[in-house]
């Protein structure tokens, strides 16, 4: 990916489905009974009738980073440290993916929500549709004295059979397009 403002992208393979499918030959049966233990466990407060093993299957193999330099800050209020935007890629094996995460990640901010007062708002760029949530500019968080959180504006969308997490709306936008312009590119070997 190389989006306006790129500092570092990098793609990857790796198969998390697999390696889940196959986890008793990989790690040994006592690993594998407390990794099915974690995913009773964290099955029971994902949203719907998703389980984290599913989840684990139906996401692909291709992954992407990316960090670039944002053209404008997300809030009025400067954060302390500027950081650059960063974002990542997953491919979906399975379209069961791109609908139970995006599920998981609504329900993991609203209770985040709860605890920082988080607002939830919804976007389109690009006939993509953005979901973001922005933290209040007006409540102080003693974890946080320098605003480190004013950097930040967490958000998802979903382009095609791939899951985009970026840091803020604007590194969104700029990982939509090229995600669709780089969809029916051949793998290239300077990918690892």
């Amino acid at each position: 990916l190389d989006p306006a403002g790129v500092v570092y992208s990098q793609g990857f393979y790796l198969d998390v489905g697999h390696a889940w499918t196959k986890r008793g030959e990989l790690f040994g049966d006592e690993t594998k009974a407390q990794l099915d233990k974690a995913e009773a466990d964290v099955s029971k407060v994902l949203p719907g009738s998703a389980k984290l093993g599913e989840l684990l299957q139906a996401w692909g193999p291709h992954h992407r980073l990316v960090v670039v330099n944002r053209a404008t800050q997300p809030y009025k209020t400067p954060a302390g440290q500027a950081l650059p935007g960063f974002g990542y890629v997953a491919s979906a094996r399975d379209s069961k993916f791109l609908t139970n995460v995006p599920g998981a990640i609504r329900a993991g901010a609203l209770i985040a929500s709860l605890q920082f007062g988080l607002k939830m708002t919804e976007t389109t760029h690009d006939g993509v549709k953005i979901v973001a949530w922005r933290f209040p500019e007006n409540k102080a968080l003693p974890d946080d004295p320098d605003g480190l959180r004013f950097n930040f504006e967490p958000c998802f969308a979903v382009v095609g059979d791939s899951l985009v997490v970026a840091s803020t709306v604007e590194v969104c936008q700029k990982l939509i397009p090229e995600v669709k312009r780089t969809a029916a590119l051949p793998g290239h070997a300077a990918v690892w």
